[in-house]
């Protein structure tokens, strides 16, 4: 999404606005490190091996292995339950004709290729754009003690681990809201499906899932880690002279999941993230890895799930994972991304249908509520600050963020706090989210009807949903 993370390299570098070219040229210049070869390089290692993806009706007297041997595909996601299930299919064959023995020599007959087939490599992305520039921060001083409060006790004279945020969280009524509830998110799990988390940063301390669900679809390992390794940062020859930690990643958006989830935290102080990694830091992920994830994140507990990421063409099988996460009273809200226009990123397009009660679209404004002009527009149901955003960073950093990535977390994070205190997964406490949003079209003329029903107001969807 179109996003910026500003890397806070030491504790006290200068505040000051940075343009993004220089800022490259500065992080280029700055970096003595050797960084390992890792996942997050564009080689074609770390591309997905199906060219498609697309879902499948099972009956109960199906086999996985079956289905499996009929498409010739992986199946990547298996669920009888519900009816349906998702598969991973090579690149053979004419989408919607059936492959007949005849046509393919050797080959043993096939089912049609599902017409619902999408393509499937590289389909998934943070939403982004061309100019940016970014504010740097001090690392992260509050410590975890800071951090249990929440919003309220910051105002309260504890020291704000989140210098500048103060009027974003005012504007969505956020202290009033955490203040109306009495566990502040405590007892709920977040999953942040993006580019991975610092898993060693000292906010996320007693914040995060058991490690056991942890999983990382880029790696393919169960450690969703990105920030900061021990390495190699000076070579003499074959051998090395220096070690040091370098990053695992040498994205753009390396980062970005960590920012997301920590305004998931501000949100929702008490709330348990669980990290699960299908962006390189470049953005890049499969539809299959965005459905293993979600099929991942339901079946490991989580109440919300987080999707700062899109893809500008629908995908039939990640629709049937949002209406999956439904049947399981799973919230699933969603960035509509970066453009500026109406063109709405998948799956927040989805989400916006009256169809899929439980899941949530989500778009960006400013601190003057005016929409942001990155934020796309048009099949939204609310929005939030998305502007100078005072978030989370690798290596115990903070950063200002930019971009309807951070917008999301803002949304997902409230849910959880209507979660906590007994609020019910249904039409209502997404509908109540939604619905309390304040009406801003009076400030937006151009865009007026097309912005959903205003900006969030943290206070006034805790109030409606729990009654209060």
């Amino acid at each position: 999404m179109r996003t910026i993370l500003a890397h806070i390299r030491a504790p006290h570098a200068a505040s000051g606005w940075l343009w993004a070219g220089i800022l490259s040229l500065l992080l280029a210049a700055c970096s003595t490190a050797e960084a390992p070869i890792t996942s997050s390089e564009p080689t074609d290692a770390t591309q997905a091996i199906h060219a498609y993806i697309a879902s499948v009706t099972i009956s109960d007297t199906d086999t996985r292995e079956a289905i499996a041997a009929a498409y010739d595909a992986e199946v990547i996601v298996w669920r009888p339950d519900a009816g349906f299930a998702i598969l991973g299919l090579p690149d053979d064959g004419d989408v919607g004709t059936l492959s007949r023995p005849e046509d393919r020599p050797g080959a043993r007959p096939t089912r049609p290729m599902p017409a619902n087939a999408a393509p499937n490599r590289d389909a998934f992305a943070v939403p982004r754009f061309d100019e940016a520039s970014a504010l740097s921060v001090s690392a992260w001083a509050g410590g975890v003690s800071a951090w249990a409060g929440g919003v309220s006790a910051w105002a309260g004279g504890v020291d704000n681990p989140f210098p500048g945020n103060e009027d974003l969280w005012e504007q969505i009524q956020l202290g009033q809201a955490q203040s109306a509830t009495d566990h502040m998110g405590h007892g709920i799990t977040i999953a942040v499906i993006d580019t991975g988390l610092d898993l060693d940063h000292s906010a996320f301390t007693d914040r995060l899932a058991p490690s056991s669900s942890w999983l990382d679809l880029v790696d393919g390992d169960t450690y969703p880690h990105e920030g900061y390794v021990e390495g190699c940062i000076r070579r003499a020859g074959p051998n090395c002279r220096e070690w040091g930690l370098v990053k695992t990643g040498d994205g753009p958006f390396f980062g970005h999941g960590t920012a997301v989830a920590g305004v998931a935290l501000q949100a929702a102080p008490n709330v348990t993230i669980l990290p699960i990694r299908v962006l390189n830091s470049y953005g890049y992920g499969s539809a299959t890895d965005v459905a293993i994830a979600i099929d991942h994140a339901i079946e490991h507990g989580a109440d919300v799930i987080n999707l700062s990421l899109g893809t500008f063409e629908p995908v039939p099988a990640i629709d049937d994972m949002l209406a999956y996460a439904d049947k399981m009273d799973v919230v699933v809200v969603a960035a509509s991304g970066n453009t500026g226009d109406e063109h709405v990123m998948y799956p927040a397009a989805t989400a916006a249908h009256a169809d899929f009660p439980n899941a949530v679209s989500v778009g960006s404004v400013d601190e003057y509520d005016v929409k942001s002009w990155f934020s796309t527009y048009g099949l939204l149901e609310t929005l939030a600050p998305g502007e100078g955003v005072s978030t989370l960073y690798p290596g115990d950093n903070m950063a200002y963020a930019i971009g309807t990535s951070f917008s999301t977390p803002w949304a997902a994070g409230t849910i959880a706090l209507i979660l906590a205190d007994g609020g019910r997964i249904n039409r209502d406490i997404v509908g109540a989210t939604i619905e309390a949003s304040d009406d801003i079209d009076h400030l937006n003329i151009t865009w007026a009807g097309l912005l959903g029903n205003g900006r969030l107001n943290a206070l006034e969807a805790v109030t409606k949903a729990l009654g209060h």
